[in-house]
């Protein structure tokens, strides 16, 4: 007499369902789906009879598969330009923290200072589902202007402002920064001021709107240091 060897496959948690959970628990699938999402319009014994299914099942709720029927990603990209620079790390850390207490998820990407790469990270995100943008500064590719505008994608813009702007902005004003520094080290009675001011491309305004504030600066105090930029 043969014996026949029975084996036993266990359910891993991406193989259990809601409808495994809704059985176990014996109510409805939807009574599932509200004890996990809204849990304060089910009774405390529904609540606590999903709550042993799913346990015991090991049930991880499908966090996509519910964004998409829902429309709702809760994804935020945040497009900083380098991470070579410690500022744009803290920057990133707080971000973060702060959609986290909103239950929104950050998204990272670099554009090193590059406008096209920008604009490519920019569709790649919301291709994937991003509901909203962080960007840093306010030069922009042509292309992505065109689509952030026409898109209706909410977005904000940081580390620098722009009064003629109507864009959603969380920054300052880079050459006022400047100019007042300036003012204060003369107040001080310096007369000698260099300034070194990081990458100067066309492409970094914050940068620009820097040296700009440098040279007004020790021009109205009538200084000798106008050139002295590095």
């Amino acid at each position: 007499m043969k014996r026949h060897r029975t084996s036993i496959i266990k359910q891993g948690p991406s193989s259990v369902t809601v409808n495994d959970v809704a059985n176990l628990a014996g109510v409805s699938t939807a009574t599932v789906s509200r004890s996990l999402n809204t849990p304060n319009i089910v009774s405390s014994e529904v609540r606590e009879r999903v709550e042993a299914a799913v346990n015991k099942l090991g049930y991880i709720p499908n966090d996509s598969a519910r964004a998409l029927r829902q429309n709702q990603t809760r994804l935020i990209g945040i497009i900083v330009p380098t991470l070579s620079y410690a500022l744009y790390a803290e920057f990133f850390k707080s971000a973060q923290k702060r959609l986290e207490e909103e239950n929104f998820y950050a998204l990272l990407t670099t554009s090193e200072y590059d406008p096209k790469i920008e604009a490519e990270q920019i569709f790649k995100l919301i291709k994937q589902g991003a509901q909203g943008l962080i960007l840093v500064g306010r030069q922009r590719d042509p292309k992505a202007k065109i689509f952030l505008s026409t898109s209706k994608i909410p977005y904000i813009c940081t580390y620098s402002i722009d009064h003629f702007d109507n864009d959603v902005v969380v920054g300052f004003d880079n050459m006022r920064a400047i100019a007042d520094v300036i003012d204060y080290l003369v107040i001080l009675g310096h007369q000698r001021i260099a300034m070194l001011s990081g990458i100067t491309s066309k492409n970094n305004d914050r940068a620009l709107a820097r040296v700009l504030g440098f040279k007004a600066a020790v021009e109205a105090h009538k200084l000798s240091s106008g050139n002295w930029v590095a």
